[in-house]
């Protein structure tokens, strides 16, 4: 947050030079993850309370020994940031994400392609500015659209890589910490369908309790649950109502692992 208010005070440049701009999203992404993060697309920054951002061909790039460059690469980004919240808690009241790909992997010694080596400074001025009070949550998203993207991981203790495939899909995170979702896709090439919502989600963190219902539909396997568990931080006092049909069992553990 420091470093971002620093640069927002170069407003002129900020707002109309997007090589400048673009040089300081990578240097920061770069001094904290030790990975290049390249935008070969337009980028742009509307400044207000509610500050919108759109870039194009995001690129962050995986480690050496990953076989393919990028970790993550975006096709199309488009956000919202309530500018105010990052002096607390930063709130994204909207984003979309298009034609991306995100891969998890692990090899042989162990090593992961999501550890990033740690930055002694930036964990003492974390350290600073931690709020005992704060909610549990870094940042609070309102909005999610995903359109044509996916997911692959892999590692050397997994019998098949998963390949989760993302038609469509949307997360509303509503009034009362009600948060629903909707995602059309594929996962291993077989249909994967989802639908549902679980109301309060800071119950997993606070304690009480939580409702959920979720209906789920990966191939020829179909899940479908609703219920409460009288305290959501333990997991204690389930009152649960859940229909399995499909082969068995078996296939959905070895699936998810």
């Amino acid at each position: 947050v420091r470093e971002t208010q620093a640069w927002m005070l170069d407003r002129n440049r900020l707002l109309n030079d997007e090589d400048f701009l673009k040089e300081q999203v990578a240097g920061l992404v770069g001094k904290h993850t030790g990975r290049e993060l390249t935008i070969t697309g337009p980028l742009d920054i509307d400044l207000g309370g509610e500050t919108r951002i759109s870039a194009a061909g995001i690129h962050f790039a995986n480690p050496d020994w990953a076989e393919n460059t990028d970790m993550v690469s975006i096709g199309q980004l488009e956000a919202t940031i309530d500018l105010g919240s990052l002096l607390s808690r930063p709130r994204i009241p909207f984003i979309s994400l298009k034609d991306c790909h995100v891969e998890l992997l692990q090899n042989e010694n162990g090593d992961a392609n999501w550890a990033f080596p740690v930055d002694d400074d930036a964990e003492t001025e974390a350290e600073e500015v931690v709020d005992e009070e704060a909610p549990f949550l870094p940042v609070e998203l309102q909005s999610i659209s995903i359109e044509r993207c996916g997911l692959f991981a892999n590692s050397p203790n997994r019998e098949a890589p998963v390949d989760l495939r993302i038609d469509s899909g949307e997360l509303d995170n509503g009034s009362a910490g009600r948060v629903s979702s909707r995602i059309r896709g594929s996962i291993n090439d077989e249909v994967l369908e989802l639908d549902g919502w679980v109301t309060p989600v800071r119950a997993f963190v606070d304690g009480g309790e939580v409702r959920f219902e979720l209906s789920a539909i990966a191939g020829n396997i179909g899940l479908e649950g609703k219920g409460r568990f009288a305290d959501a931080a333990t997991l204690s006092g389930p009152e649960i109502e859940s229909r399995f049909h499909g082969p068995e069992i078996g296939v959905i553990i070895d699936l998810f692992a």
